[in-house]
């Protein structure tokens, strides 16, 4: 299941094959995704944008024992009620990078022809902060690479 405010990429993502995608601003998308998996809620969220927004939505998906990895830095606050803890069993993580054997296996996973590759936009390099400004605003699809 994928959550994404971009309808774009929300679309991507169904033809690329998530089973679903939801807008996390409808006020529906918990329900959606409640009844998605039969009520359980998810066993884990990856939260790419790491914004307050983001990773409030990514913890209220999760189902009993659920863990959500923070991999974004677009930044701000956490704020949960600590008995919220004890009561779900969640789990809260944060990913910036994986092991050198981690790399190894995606790679070969993406020259096999198994995984589709990322969509990529060159940028020139002087256009560094007009592509981050992008990038914050959801209007890049994939990842934005500099070049010299």
């Amino acid at each position: 299941i994928v959550a994404d405010i971009d309808e774009n990429k929300r679309k991507l993502a169904l033809e690329n094959g998530a089973c679903a995608a939801v807008d996390p601003r409808d006020k529906e998308a918990r329900k959606t995704i409640m009844d998605l998996t039969g009520g359980t809620g998810v066993g884990a969220a990856v939260d790419f944008v790491g914004a307050e927004a983001s990773t409030q939505f990514g913890l209220r998906c999760l189902g009993r024992g659920g863990r959500l990895v923070v991999v974004g830095l677009f930044g701000g606050t956490l704020s949960m009620p600590l008995p919220m803890f004890a009561f779900t069993g969640c789990q809260i993580m944060g990913s910036v990078t994986g092991s050198p054997a981690e790399m190894k296996e995606m790679m070969d996973l993406v020259t096999s022809g198994k995984v589709t590759p990322v969509p990529v936009v060159r940028k020139p390099l002087d256009e560094a902060d007009a592509t981050l400004q992008a990038l914050r605003k959801g209007l890049i699809m994939g990842r934005a690479v500099l070049v010299p």
